[in-house]
């Protein structure tokens, strides 16, 4: 194995260690929430934790990745300085802007996931874990820019230790009742520790003048798709959970969303890396045809090659494991999970073609995939659980990640090889 591949290897078991340790965690976590809150309970928080996910990856205006891409991209001093200054100013008046956009839009939101009104005052309180949210993710762009793997390693670590330790005492103390505290309270952590370790990797600086501010506008047009495009994929993954939800039950929503994170935190252990590292590394070399191809290369080969055996055991293991990692009552996810884990060999191939564009800063074709993408996962998934329930919604995740290899490799040949 070549120098290049090492390198690749080490960066990706120090993100796949940190993933095994976190999914670890999260299982524990997964597992008094089951036991605690059950199916509906399940559901009910993947609603609210859905729901904060959407209005913050739609207010922040993508500089999580337009952020890190700008960062990267500078190596003199100066530059560099102002890009993390400039980045910082504008994440805390976004997370603002996104706690504000959560109080105004709680009334059609509860309608549109709950058909009623009665869910109004929990989706207000929920408007602190935004602006927690908004501020965290800006604190770990300026780390993957300035490529401080070690220091993210480690938050992520504690980012799920704290997950833990924030959110099952508040489900043990009140149960369904604790879902939005627990929400809250665990953001609020997050967001403290990756300002502690993000403010000692580079020292905090804002400035919110508006000839300052202006200079984002950069960032914020290519950061505009990226929203663009997290509102399309949260807008999908929203709008399949409330059918689900409306035409189904909230139990048949928990049963899906704990399949669905049994697969992610599988291709955890493998694609972690990927924004943290192949991401900012891509960026910075993007101009250099040959080396963005053989860095595109080299990804994809060391992917294939760790997720297969990783899917082949899970697969195998699945049966088991669910009744252990959650309780009995979520055995009918066994087959749905199997189905969608098989997916993530597709998803290895296209994943780093994915990040292309955003590398590439062309926010045009970016959108573009996104949008194919969601247009095939949404009645895929929708048509799946229709003829075939919880079991179909694994076939309509393979399905979409079928489509997504297909598309994005096309597209990654004709444009970027």
């Amino acid at each position: 194995m070549d120098s290049s591949y090492k390198k690749l290897l080490k960066v990706m078991t120090l993100f796949g260690s940190v993933q095994g340790l976190s999914i670890v965690m999260n299982l524990v976590r997964a597992k008094f929430a089951a036991e605690l809150l059950g199916p509906a309970g399940v559901g009910l928080n993947s609603i609210y934790n859905e729901t904060r996910e959407f209005i913050h990856s739609t207010t922040n205006i993508g500089m999580d990745q337009s952020g890190t891409r700008e960062i990267a991209r500078n190596s003199d001093t100066e530059e560099l300085a102002d890009s993390v200054t400039l980045t910082r100013s504008w994440i805390m008046i976004l997370a603002a802007f996104g706690m504000l956009a959560t109080i105004v839009f709680a009334y059609p939101l509860s309608w549109m996931l709950f058909s009623d009104s009665n869910h109004i005052w929990q989706l207000i309180m929920l408007s602190p874990a935004v602006a927690f949210s908004t501020i965290t993710c800006g604190e770990m762009t300026v780390l993957r820019g300035l490529q401080k793997m070690k220091t993210i390693a480690g938050v992520s670590v504690l980012h799920v230790a704290l997950g833990v330790a924030t959110t099952i005492p508040l489900y043990y103390i009140w149960g369904m009742d604790g879902i939005i505290a627990a929400l809250v309270l665990m953001t609020f952590s997050l967001a403290v520790i990756t300002v502690i370790y993000s403010y000692r990797a580079y020292p905090p600086k804002f400035c919110f003048a508006k000839v300052f501010l202006a200079k984002g506008y950069q960032m914020l047009v290519l950061g505009t798709s990226f929203v663009v495009a997290g509102f399309i994929a949260n807008l999908g993954k929203l709008g399949v959970k409330a059918y689900i939800n409306v035409n189904g039950s909230l139990e048949d929503v928990g049963l899906y969303s704990a399949g669905l994170t049994l697969s992610l935190m599988i291709s955890n252990v493998v694609f972690a890396s990927l924004d943290n590292d192949f991401f900012p590394r891509l960026s910075s070399i993007f101009k250099d045809k040959n080396q963005r191809r053989l860095a595109i290369i080299r990804q994809t080969k060391l992917g294939l090659a760790i997720i297969i055996p990783v899917v082949i055991a899970a697969i195998i293991l699945m049966p088991w494991a669910v009744p252990i990692l959650l309780s009995e009552e979520f055995s009918p996810i066994v087959p749905m999970a199997q189905i969608a884990t098989t997916g993530l060999i597709f998803r290895a191939l296209y994943l780093p073609a994915a990040l292309v564009p955003m590398a590439a800063g062309e926010p045009k074709i970016y959108l573009l995939l996104q949008a194919v993408s969601y247009m095939s996962f949404v009645p895929a998934v929708i048509l799946g659980y229709h003829y075939g329930g919880v079991t179909g919604t694994g076939i309509g995740l393979l399905i979409n990640h079928i489509m997504d290899v297909l598309v994005n490799l096309t597209v990654l040949k004709w444009r970027y090889l």
